[in-house]
């Protein structure tokens, strides 16, 4: 329990200027802009996707139509879970303060920094876990990034070979979007690249490779890549340094957050010990759904 041992300067005689919070800001990327967030109040939510049709079929005079089937696909499990973060003052802590001021509506202020940072964190889990199956798998039971089995049997690998970023490598993943990325029906979907998610140790490379105006290192031809409007996001949460990820526009609705409840906030004195407690809780999850719209390398 935070006291006025905890806080001397706080209730001490001698005059501060303003108390000031180091570290409050905890706003640390923007996975928002690829993640679907909704709301529910389950404990779990389950979301299965279907396939769609396959091609028309030449029919020829007085035969009968084609007849083609949608299937279901497996579903995907999404398990709320509650975060709380809780603190406490004295009384004597409380009533002496001179110089920190209001400490419940400030202790209020760090705990929802404090729950948004650990929503950045669970949504970069999900990329750092990527390559691997272990934590996290797909409906099919594979990784999110690996080699799947498409509902028609078509193999689709969204696991790139281990190579460091670069113009060239980016480009890789933008070709295999347009001629190696097939629906569950097996046809050629060509989705379009949008988000480009690595560490922001790699941001000089990335703004080399998007924003130069001729090619990066050659200098030779016009940049390909400046037209395609990839958006960098930086993701001081990944635990690889090399690892990069391409997504593509529809993987905002393959990425879902549910949430149960918002970090919220309440006090209560506690005359046990002679003080207020703090607490603050959210629940939540997040989960991909489908793996057809990320594109993701390693790095070398």
């Amino acid at each position: 329990m935070a006291n006025t041992n905890h806080f001397a300067k706080s209730v001490s005689l001698v005059d501060y200027q303003p108390a000031f919070i180091t570290g409050s800001n905890l706003q640390t990327w923007d996975w928002q802009a690829f993640t679907t967030i909704k709301q529910t109040d389950r404990l779990t939510e389950q979301v299965f996707s279907y396939t769609g049709l396959g091609l028309p079929r030449q029919t020829n005079q007085q035969n009968p139509f084609y007849f083609d089937e949608m299937y279901e696909l497996g579903a995907t499990t999404f398990t709320n879970v509650k975060y709380t973060l809780s603190t406490r003052f004295s009384y004597e802590l409380l009533k002496y303060d001179k110089h920190v001021r209001d400490l419940a509506k400030k202790a209020g202020s760090q705990m929802g920094k404090s729950h948004a940072y650990l929503r950045d964190t669970k949504v970069a889990y999900i990329f750092n876990q990527a390559f691997s199956s272990t934590y996290i798998s797909m409906y099919d039971s594979a990784a999110l990034l690996a080699t799947h089995t498409l509902n028609d049997g078509t193999s689709y690998d969204n696991a790139l070979t281990a190579a460091s970023l670069s113009f060239d490598n980016l480009w890789a993943m933008i070709d295999h979007f347009s001629t190696s990325t097939y629906n569950h029906k097996g046809l050629l979907i060509n989705p379009k690249a949008k988000w480009l998610v690595t560490n922001p140790t790699n941001r000089q490379e990335v703004e080399k490779i998007l924003e130069s105006s001729a090619e990066p290192d050659t200098l030779a031809n016009k940049n390909s890549l400046a037209n395609k409007q990839i958006t960098p996001i930086y993701c001081p949460h990944l635990s690889s340094t090399t690892a990069y990820f391409l997504l593509a526009e529809d993987f905002k609705d393959d990425l879902w957050f549910f949430n149960v409840e918002s970090p919220r906030y309440i006090d209560e004195d506690d005359n046990t010990i002679h003080g207020t407690n703090f607490f603050s809780w959210q629940i939540f999850s997040v989960l991909p759904k489908e793996f057809i719209n990320i594109v993701g390398n390693p790095g070398a």
